[in-house]
């Protein structure tokens, strides 16, 4: 992706940014289950050899090729998304790159990138490129929260989770946008599995929290997926893939 930088990254600390959030879309089932059936480019090397730094402020995406995944105009309403329906979709990409950012490089040369909204750490993007540099996924997640309830420890159940997710008033959604379909179905276990390592807290994995990943294959979250738009017009709404994650290490992301 062509290196440039989002107003609202430049500016993070002075924007309060916007919000998108609802109960729509199918389930996404994020179960720890074998990585059977993924494409062999999505194998991942062992952590010490799959890079994970942190984004830098001169490096953002480029503002031009994700308004044109989106669509320049696409607005949250668009997507029938209940927060802050008037902002535009690539605001809120941008302001969920605010702050922490990483980019995990895998061996084809793919990056996977994610951040979280500055001083809102429920709202976070992610961004998925092919090998070329190409913007292949966008996705924006808003208040998925870890199963991890402290350092060490774990929900007692997936029912104790959910109250918590009440008690907080939290609405989990994962919006993703993909540049067509055979760019969905390549980005779409990379995003699986950074999905389990959100959940997990990132800088985690199962010999951490086995009693978290046992809780996921009963936690499932909203989720809509789109193509891109073409021609001016908001992404096309398609049916959510059913892919197994990526097999790449839990703690390979970090935050």
């Amino acid at each position: 992706m062509k290196k440039t930088s989002h107003p609202l990254l430049l500016l993070a600390a002075m924007l309060s940014g916007a919000s998108c959030g609802a109960k729509s879309g199918t389930r996404l089932d994020i179960a720890l289950s074998p990585a059977s059936g993924v494409p062999a480019s999505q194998a991942f090397p062992r952590p010490e050899n799959a890079p994970v730094r942190a984004l830098r402020p001169d490096e953002a995406p480029d503002e031009m090729a994700v308004a044109k995944l989106l669509g320049k105009d696409t607005t949250c309403a668009s997507l029938q998304l209940r927060n802050l329906p008037d902002a535009l979709l690539v605001d809120r990409v941008f302001a969920g790159l605010e702050a922490a950012g990483r980019v995990l490089t895998l061996e084809d040369g793919r990056t996977v990138t994610w951040g979280f909204k500055h001083r809102e750490a429920n709202l976070q993007t992610v961004l998925i490129t092919a090998e070329d540099g190409g913007l292949e996924l966008v996705a924006v997640v808003d208040d998925v929260l870890s199963l991890t309830a402290g350092a060490s420890d774990a929900y007692p159940s997936v029912e104790e989770y959910e109250r918590k997710i009440s008690q907080l008033r939290l609405e989990p959604r994962v919006v993703g946008i993909a540049r067509d379909q055979a760019s969905l179905i390549a980005a779409y276990p990379l995003l699986k599995r950074w999905m389990q390592a959100n959940l997990l807290g990132f800088n985690s994995s199962c010999e951490k929290h086995a009693a978290a990943c046992a809780l996921m294959p009963d936690i499932h979250l909203p989720i809509d997926v789109y193509l891109a738009a073409k021609g001016g017009s908001v992404p096309v709404k398609v049916v959510t893939p059913d892919l197994p994650a990526a097999s790449i290490p839990l703690e390979a992301f970090t935050r």
